[in-house]
């Protein structure tokens, strides 16, 4: 099972990601689509490693994933169009954004790997 870690870079990239979509078009027609979907998966995904772990979390941690889990289920929200006008989806999504990368959800640095993230593809960064 990923770690906490890997989960949370993972959701961060995929928060990125969709404000380059949201607020710069970087993806359009199918291409978006596919990649929407294929990040609602992913976070799909996430959120039941998030409450696998959130039911064994000790005290101390369970806030930290109890954050992580609602950022991936507004995410997912934002994604499918529910009750999210695009306006606060960007201020929602600014703010998470700035949330992991200060710190508050674990190191922002991705899990030691090789290989192309959606995030690196459209910042265009190396593996």
């Amino acid at each position: 099972m990923p770690s906490f870690e890997h989960v949370a870079h993972n959701l961060r990239d995929h928060i990125v990601t969709l404000r380059e979509i949201l607020e710069r078009n970087q993806a359009t027609g199918d291409a978006r689509e596919r990649l929407l979907a294929h990040m609602l998966r992913e976070e799909e995904d996430n959120q039941r490693i998030l409450a696998e772990e959130l039911a064994s979390a000790p005290p101390e941690r369970k806030r930290l994933v109890e954050v992580a889990l609602d950022h991936s289920r507004f995410f997912c929200d934002i994604v499918r169009g529910k009750e999210i006008s695009a306006p606060l989806a960007k201020s929602l999504l600014e703010h998470f954004q700035e949330e992991h990368d200060q710190g508050l959800l674990a190191n922002p640095e991705p899990p030691a790997r090789a290989g192309w993230t959606v995030g690196s593809l459209l910042r265009g960064s190396d593996p």
